[in-house]
Order: C-alpha cells, then sequence, then structure tokens
C-alpha cells in the first residue's frame, strides 16, 4: 500500500506496483519536494560531509547553502567539492575548510547560534533537534545534562557547518 517503503533496487515510478511486479514496493503517487522520500541505509554511520555530498549530487543548491551558511558568523571557513568515485561508484566529496581550534563548545552556544541565523525555519529546526539528540546521547554517556556537554568535534565548526549544511540540503 501507499507508503510502504520500497525494497533495494525498487525503480518504482508510479501508483502501484513497481517496475518489477514487487507487491512490496508500491510509490505513494506524485514526486513533490513536499512527499519525496530519501531512504538512506548507512551501513556503520555516515559522515555530516559525506550525507552533503550526497545531496549536493541529488540536486541541493551549493550557492545557497554557502550563502545561507554565513549567517551562522563562523569565521574563515570553506566549502570545496571534488568529484570522486569510492568503490566504483561516483560521488561528490564535500570538504569543509575551518582554521584550527581549541575551544569546545556547549548545547546553548550551538543552539543561539543555530537561532540568531538566517536558515529557514525548517532547517533550524531540523539542525536543532540534531543537536539536542547528540547532547541527549553524550549526557547520558558522560552523566550530565545535555545543555552541560562540551561537544569536542561536533561542537567544531566544521561539524556545525556540516549539520546545517544538510539541514538546508534537505529543505
Amino acid at each position: 500500500p501507499p507508503g510502504t517503503v520500497p525494497k533495494r533496487g525498487c525503480s518504482v515510478v508510479g501508483e502501484g506496483p513497481c517496475s518489477h511486479g514487487c507487491c512490496l514496493c508500491y510509490w505513494s503517487g506524485e514526486v513533490s519536494a513536499a512527499s519525496s522520500t530519501l531512504l538512506l541505509e548507512p551501513i556503520g554511520g555516515i559522515a555530516g560531509d559525506m550525507l552533503l555530498g550526497l545531496l549536493i549530487d541529488l540536486g541541493a543548491p551549493l550557492a545557497t547553502i554557502r550563502a545561507e551558511l554565513q549567517s551562522l558568523d563562523l569565521s574563515d571557513w570553506s566549502i570545496e567539492l571534488e568529484s570522486t568515485t569510492r568503490r566504483s561508484v561516483g560521488c561528490t566529496r564535500v570538504r569543509v575548510g575551518v582554521p584550527r581550534e581549541s575551544e569546545h563548545r556547549h548545547l546553548p552556544e550551538i543552539l543561539a547560534r543555530i537561532e540568531r541565523s538566517t536558515l529557514p525555519r525548517g532547517a533550524k529546526a531540523r539542525a536543532t533537534q540534531t543537536f539536542e539528540l547528540l547532547a541527549q546521547a553524550e549526557g547520558r554517556v558522560h552523566r550530565v545534562p545535555p545543555e552541560q556537554v562540551h561537544f569536542h568535534e561536533v561542537g567544531a565548526a566544521d561539524a556545525i557547518l556540516d549539520i546545517c549544511g544538510c539541514a538546508l540540503a534537505l529543505e
């Protein structure tokens, strides 16, 4: 039925069963930005720069992402793209360049930076939720409240740019 997750390799193009007749593969109808679904199966995880490269390959506008990320008030950063292959599959590699940092950011500082930005409401919500979930997980591990978690790598400028860039690209 509509809403059923397609099985791997399905190429559904309309309502009803997929092109190879699998009764489990259905598409809910018309494709639009509001109803599109992206199913990821990252065995062992996925890095923010990898996801951002995928989303740019799928059509997310890099110029818009760069412009919006400027509003995060992070200094001297860059995003560069490189066309490459991984395991014989073509892809875009994203390199986020930032100056070396020695400070660790806490959740409230990161959330305030996101809130002050000009990111669209949906991207702000998605980035905020991502950092809140990360802080909850880190807090459980270190037995501190989420707002007291000091992020090491996740709080670094490149991780903030990765997460907010992905949130923007998903808009």
